[in-house]
């Protein structure tokens, strides 16, 4: 790959994350981790009392924070 090639990869990347709603996205990881959380019964017992509203933004929080990176 050019400098020129690796330079152009760089930059569309970083336009690309910075284009990412990342509200919208929370949402709708929320939703998605709320619907596991209640259908296969798995929310750890271990938690402090969370709601499982609470729980999912939780979850949805932890992983943007994961892919913003």
């Amino acid at each position: 790959m050019t400098q020129l090639e690796q330079n152009f990869f760089e930059a569309a990347t970083k336009y690309c994350r910075k284009r990412i709603d990342w509200e919208q996205r929370r949402y709708e990881i929320a939703k998605d981790t709320m619907c596991a959380l209640i259908i296969s019964d798995s929310i750890p017992k271990t938690t402090p009392v969370l709601k499982v509203e609470e729980l999912a933004v939780a979850y949805a929080d932890g992983l943007i924070k994961e892919l913003k990176k």
